[in-house]
């Protein structure tokens, strides 16, 4: 359980260092287009060029201004302000407005921002044209997220969640072939006895190699290698296998030989094991030096 989770972890930390390196470039790509604005509606306003095309509808809204008692804010797709913008995708989102004042010589600040958008900073700026009234302007951007995204730097952000994805996978890939490998889940090292590199296992009544496959072994083979693994020395005598396998038969020493003759190969070819014997008088099961 916990190499499972230690598993997992590199994957998960891979993951949230990809969402903290993306909200960092979403928020980085959202300053920029409001920079973007910002120095836009500077070299707009100190070119003059807003005001000098429009001279005459400057001062038709500082009087509507005047006579309404409120500021009027005028908005519009600017084609001079368009120009100056460092990002080409931005100029079909971006609108400049204007918001003559009710007063004259007073600034306005009546600019409301559509929701959804980004802003520039206002810029203030004294227009005889409109009778000497302080007009304020203000640059905005309707940007959806996507539209943030695709402006976004997400190389880092996109790398490591693509790391993250492979090792993911990789750590699900293993899990399955751990558990196809051992159809019942081996959770409990208490339920496994292991000798050099093969275990057996108490629950399932069966041996595992070190690829946790599944050992084929014939009742009577079974039988023979549960005794050696139950006995803490892996030694046992002619007469204690023969009583304990064949229990009716008076001599059963060729029976014996024939089953070891036909495990040994089993156990050599599937494990770092192999069984010996000691003075013709029993048998050892021990690992390879």
């Amino acid at each position: 359980m916990r190499k499972s989770i230690h598993t997992l972890l590199l994957p998960l930390l891979l993951a949230a260092l990809a969402v903290a390196f993306g909200y960092r470039s979403y928020g980085n790509a959202a300053q920029r287009i409001a920079d973007d604005l910002s120095q836009a509606v500077q070299r707009t306003v100190l070119a003059e060029r807003a005001l000098a095309l429009h001279p005459d509808t400057l001062r038709a809204y500082a009087r509507l201004s005047r006579s309404m008692g409120a500021p009027v804010t005028i908005s519009s797709h600017n084609p001079a302000f368009a120009e100056v913008l460092a990002m080409p995708a931005l100029r079909r989102h971006a609108v400049l407005t204007v918001c003559v004042p009710a007063g004259e010589g007073q600034p306005s600040s009546a600019h409301a921002l559509p929701s959804g958008c980004l802003s520039s900073d206002t810029v203030l700026w004294m227009a005889p044209e409109a009778g000497g009234a302080v007009l304020s302007f203000r640059a905005y951007a309707r940007c959806t997220p996507w539209f943030i995204l695709s402006q976004s730097d997400l190389r880092t952000a996109g790398a490591l969640l693509l790391a993250a994805l492979l090792c993911g996978g990789y750590a699900c890939l293993g899990r399955r072939r751990r558990a196809s490998r051992s159809p019942e889940a081996r959770t409990d090292d208490d339920n496994f006895i292991t000798l050099g590199n093969l275990s057996l296992s108490v629950r399932d009544d069966c041996f595992y190699d070190h690829r946790h496959q599944r050992l084929h072994l014939t009742p009577m083979q079974y039988a023979l290698m549960q005794m050696f693994y139950q006995n803490d020395a892996h030694r046992l005598t002619k007469q204690h296998i023969c009583r304990s396998l064949w229990p009716g038969k008076d001599n059963a020493d060729e029976t014996l030989y024939t089953l070891i003759r036909r495990l040994k190969p089993i156990v050599e070819a599937h494990s770092n094991l192999h069984i010996s014997s000691d003075r013709g008088r029993a048998y050892v099961l021990e690992i390879n030096e």
